[in-house]
């Protein structure tokens, strides 16, 4: 999942594991290394990750859709 072209300077791609590892990156810079999260609750443990063009985060919708994990990488 990314937020915008990855020809972008802005872009930030982000890859959600099974378990608990959320990974961003921003290819168009030139020190683009990969960011690892560790998430710690399991309710979002098997559940994708989302880009919300409307707020400008990715979010992680929680098992039972009751919570909504998300990051502001503005």
């Amino acid at each position: 999942m990314s937020s915008s072209s990855p020809e972008e300077e802005d872009c930030v791609v982000a890859i959600k594991f099974m378990g608990p590892q959320l990974s961003l990156c921003r290819p168009a810079q030139s020190n683009s290394e990969w960011t690892n999260i560790r998430i710690r609750n399991p309710c979002f443990f098997s559940s994708p990750v989302m880009f919300s063009q409307r707020e400008g985060m990715f979010g992680i919708p929680g098992a039972g859709g009751h919570l909504i994990g998300s990051w502001d990488l503005g």
